[in-house]
């Protein structure tokens, strides 16, 4: 039944017509996957807290009583619903009653006058970049093509999937604000498809300019570089840089239009096509070393898609998170009580008071400049919950590789910044005694004072300074790293010894590249057609063409497999185990009574996740050690038992 949710007619899963989309919440625009509940609500019931979900009231809050953008609010406009912010890739047009999830529809039921902590008009209203740009060049009105579409084998376009025109190089161009500098580096080969490796970093742009200055072919400072790597075929060497070559118009068109809806942009002057931004192509000269000769044209000129990687300036550390040493983390958590999220040019961290926005960063994701997460919303919420809501909402660019790694890296650091623990060795005074006491009476004005005595290497001894240096902190580690495996390990074996050996040993693969859902997840539309499955009795090209889509949406929307594995978890410890999470303990289901169980998550080769988990199930160690009795009869019981055990399975 959780499995059949997405099969829809007409927008409502409760009728089946072998239509399927994907379903989420209409007041919060997340997706509702796995075991998560999917509630309904009546139109009436919904405008009922029209002044809490309404235009009306969001403009009064955010924008101090001026019109939100007009492009912007369309996006989040059902009919028969003026005058709300609602989300229409889960919301119908003059629908009687709309999805929702269970978190949204309790706080809706309080009588607070605040909007859902999530919900969109709690400061997320985002938006994406429309199909076609409109926007005024030389003092006229012009449009653009922002996505084109994708045709099955026979030419025909393919219901409800495109292509964005905005490449991920387009994208790095675009942005006002670049912390990062741009690696897009491509290899391929005599019968070998073009592969591509993309790395992204913080970097000082200042200092990266002149440490990389023998890249620079041009003369032209770049933080974006396409690569050529190893031996490739001429006609591949022409395909990677054509990648470097940006689409002067729609790069031109988008500063147009970002200037018309974007803040950041708004006191940018646009030049002629020469002030484009520059794309770095590093090569060298064609020479028999790294040239091939031709072997399978259809082979080599197809591009297998990409791998992305980030690296942060500065991982979290047990010992100093963030920060270079213990010290400067005694003084964030005394001084700051906030957790860095964003390095600035290399290292340099801001707290959230002063912290670089992301839609600066990401122009893209936050294509009208709102929504990000140091805004400041009606109803509060944690930086921890704004990244983690990012990650589910059904928004096509938060699926994307760049943002799900930055989102994955600020998320690691809130996380290790608040699991700080301060520590403080004895202290005693000059006559030997203990000042517990007076270190309890300490105010955060003697802190504060001692902090900046300290920064400004002024001697004290007050206790406040004599407490400052006694003091340590340290953190939990997070990650994959080597520190996280030792501490998955240490739990492991406190399971194991707790509860014996372990009685299943189960792995289970979720197949991006076969999943139907996958796809639904990028292109949820409550108003569209809605995806229909494949035929059983497809052509062979038919069955290599929606191979190859799927393929396509895969390495385009990491985030939407990422959601799909969760999804599918939740299942399998629910209903598959029988595992009640809220209350911590297991039910009879199909293996008998889960006890405990340790799951251990990874990435095969191809790149999809899969978990392997260790489950301990009630009297099952027991029967075990049964097989082993010193008596016959008790022995030949226990193995019967246990084939039948096996067999019911």
């Amino acid at each position: 039944e959780l499995l059949l949710r997405t099969n829809t007619k007409n927008g409502d899963s409760r009728n089946c017509d072998g239509c399927h989309r994907a379903i989420g919440c209409s007041v919060c625009d997340q997706f509702i996957i796995g075991t998560e509940e999917l509630c309904w609500i009546t139109k009436e019931e919904l405008l009922e807290h029209k002044d809490r979900l309404g235009v009306e009231a969001y403009q009064e809050y955010y924008h101090g009583g001026q019109e939100i953008d007009q492009e912007l609010k369309q996006q989040y406009e059902i009919s028969g619903m003026e005058g709300m912010l609602l989300s229409r890739r889960f919301g119908k047009d003059d629908a009687s009653e709309f999805m929702i999830c269970s978190s949204c529809k309790a706080s809706l039921r309080t009588k607070s006058e605040s909007p859902p902590k999530h919900s969109i008009a709690n400061g997320f209203l985002i938006g994406t970049i429309p199909t076609t740009i409109a926007f005024e060049q030389d003092g006229e009105m012009k449009s653009l093509k922002t996505t084109k579409e994708v045709h099955d084998e026979h030419g025909k376009p393919i219901p409800n999937q495109t292509v964005s025109l905005v490449t991920s190089v387009m994208a790095a161009a675009i942005s006002p604000t670049r912390p990062y500098a741009y690696i897009f580096s491509y290899r391929g080969g005599r019968h070998q498809s073009l592969i591509g490796n993309f790395q992204f970093f913080e970097t000082d742009q200042a200092k990266v300019a002149g440490a990389l200055n023998c890249l620079h072919q041009s003369g032209v400072a770049s933080n974006i570089y396409v690569v050529l790597n190893g031996r490739m075929t001429p006609t591949q060497k022409d395909i990677v840089r054509k990648k470097a070559e940006l689409d002067t118009r729609l790069y031109f068109g988008l500063l147009h239009w970002f200037k018309e809806h974007h803040p950041a942009f708004r006191d940018l002057v646009i030049e002629d096509e020469s002030s484009a931004v520059n794309i770095e192509l590093v090569e060298d000269p064609d020479s028999d070393s790294n040239t091939d000769i031709s072997g399978d044209p259809a082979k080599e000129n197809k591009e297998e898609g990409a791998t992305f990687y980030f690296s942060g300036g500065g991982e979290p550390t047990t010992d100093t998170s963030v920060y270079k040493t213990s010290r400067e983390l005694v003084m964030a958590i005394l001084k700051d009580h906030s957790a860095p999220t964003l390095a600035i040019h290399g290292g340099n961290y801001a707290s959230h008071l002063d912290v670089m926005k992301l839609e600066s960063v990401f122009p893209t994701v936050f294509p009208f400049g709102s929504g990000g997460p140091t805004l400041e919303r009606r109803n509060k919420i944690s930086d921890e919950e704004i990244i983690r809501h990012y990650l589910k909402l059904s928004l096509p660019q938060f699926m994307e590789s760049e943002f799900v790694l930055v989102a994955n890296f600020l998320l690691g650091r809130i996380l290790s910044f608040k699991s700080a623990v301060m520590k403080c060795r004895p202290l005693v005074n000059e006559h030997g005694e203990a000042v517990g006491d007076e270190i309890g009476k300490m105010t955060i004005e003697e802190i504060e004072e001692a902090i900046n005595e300290e920064q400004a290497n002024k001697k004290s001894t007050s206790t406040a300074s004599k407490f400052l240096k006694a003091v340590s902190a340290s953190c939990r580690h997070l990650g994959m790293n080597e520190e996280a495996a030792k501490s998955a390990r240490r739990k492991c074996f406190a399971l194991q010894d707790f509860f014996g050996m372990h009685s299943l040993f189960v792995t289970i693969t979720i197949d991006d590249e076969c999943s139907f859902r996958v796809r639904l997840y990028p292109y949820a539309d409550a108003n569209g057609e809605g995806t229909s499955m494949p035929p059983l009795d497809s052509s062979d090209a038919e069955c290599l063409a929606d191979l190859t889509l799927r393929r396509r949406i895969r390495r385009k929307y990491p985030g939407a497999c990422s959601l799909e594995f969760q999804g599918a978890m939740q299942i399998a410890l629910e209903c598959l185990f029988g595992w009640e999470p809220q209350k911590q303990r297991g039910k009879r289901m199909l293996f008998g009574v889960m006890e405990a169980y340790c799951r251990a998550d990874e990435e095969q080769g191809r790149g999809s996740l899969h978990s392997h988990w260790l489950v301990w199930i009630k009297h099952f160690g027991q029967l075990r050690r049964l097989l082993f009795a010193k008596d016959k009869n008790t022995r030949e019981l226990a193995r019967a038992s246990y084939i039948a055990y096996v067999n019911k399975i």
